[in-house]
């Protein structure tokens, strides 16, 4: 095996990724009320919403619980491995609220069985959705484009 190491004995460097990927703890936005202070999965700090289930578990950052759900299709909470039908991403993960809580006053994503606490969380989730240039110099212009072809076609032609 080659341990990482170069021909001359260097460690190899990293491949770069394209971009920056998606982060928990979204700039200007305060961390989740009631929630850990890291994820269990990634261990991003003070994640600005958090995944909940009916089984009360608020450990995994809404990033997270989107990769579950949407790209392994593991509906599964990652600490007690409960099925679950839905969860709850939300900025307030606190004890008292998770209680009493009504998932079916929450609108839903049916698709990947997600209710979103208000417009604010659900427009932050679907962005990850998007095709977005994540390349430094268009990342924060917040253009998304209508399919994969017209991303690519940008990349192509802007960045290569």
């Amino acid at each position: 095996g080659g341990g990482g190491r170069g021909r001359s004995g260097t460690k190899a460097a990293a491949p770069m990724a394209l971009g920056y990927p998606a982060i928990a703890c979204l700039p200007g936005k305060a961390a989740a009320a009631g929630a850990p202070s890291h994820c269990l999965l990634c261990c991003a700090a003070a994640p600005t919403f958090v995944g909940v289930g009916k089984c009360g578990h608020a450990d995994a950052c809404w990033v997270c619980t989107l990769r579950l759900r949407a790209l392994s299709r593991d509906t599964r909470c990652p600490v007690c491995k409960e099925d679950l039908d839905e969860v709850l991403i939300t900025h307030n993960a606190s004890p008292l609220l998770l209680k009493s809580l009504r998932f079916e006053l929450f609108p839903k994503d049916s698709a990947l069985g997600v209710r979103f606490s208000n417009d604010d969380v659900r427009r932050e989730c679907m962005k990850l959705f998007e095709y977005r240039c994540r390349v430094e110099t268009c990342a924060g212009k917040g253009i998304a484009f209508r399919s994969l072809r017209d991303l690519e076609n940008h990349l192509w032609y802007v960045h290569w």
